[in-house]
């Protein structure tokens, strides 16, 4: 999975590509909670190249957003394909993770 940084009005945009599984989640989370506190406490994650989440990926979206949470901060999900947002709801995330349509979107949203 490759991995993208970007700040945007004090939110950090992480943009991925690729399948979200354990063998990506260690980095993807490591790299998340330095950037949470740092200059920043909400998150929007870029999922609109991601295809497939496996139990491994959703659990480090939730310690995601509990991270965020701690710094009074928010996650949200941008962009996510149609097999994404079925995961979710089969899952019982949907209500807990919010997603929108864009990344402008997501960010908008988190105007505080």
């Amino acid at each position: 999975m490759k991995i993208n940084y970007e700040e945007v009005d004090q939110i950090c945009v992480v943009t991925l590509q690729g399948d979200l599984t354990h063998e990506s989640t260690e980095q993807l989370l490591r790299q998340s909670r330095q950037r949470v506190g740092d200059k920043t406490r909400d998150i929007v994650i870029d999922m609109s190249s991601v295809e497939f989440v496996d139990s491994i990926g959703l659990e480090t979206l939730l310690e995601i957003q509990e991270c965020c949470e701690e710094q009074l901060g928010q996650l949200r999900l941008a962009g996510a394909s149609e097999n994404i947002d079925q995961i979710l709801r089969v899952t019982h995330l949907a209500s807990r993770l919010i997603c929108t349509e864009s990344i402008e979107e997501a960010c908008a949203s988190l105007s505080h």
